[in-house]
């Protein structure tokens, strides 16, 4: 007898060069991917050099906002 899958998804397939499955990593309400914290499902992987680069650009707004706060 044929067991039936328990998912209709695949379990540990890794694609896109990630290293952790999709679902691994949750931020606001948005699931995502573990090892660079993409939440665009089948993304290419960046690992911690594209989590730096978040970082940076969210850090970046931040102060862009507060600049612009300042002046008005």
């Amino acid at each position: 007898e044929k067991a039936l899958p328990k998912s209709k998804y695949e379990e540990d397939v890794y694609i896109n060069n990630h290293t952790s499955v999709w679902g691994s990593w949750w931020k606001d309400h948005q699931w995502g991917y573990k090892c660079c914290r993409q939440t665009i499902r089948n993304s290419y992987c960046t690992g911690s050099a594209g989590i730096e680069a978040a970082e940076a650009a969210a850090d970046l707004m931040k102060a862009n906002i507060a600049r612009k706060e300042a002046t008005e």
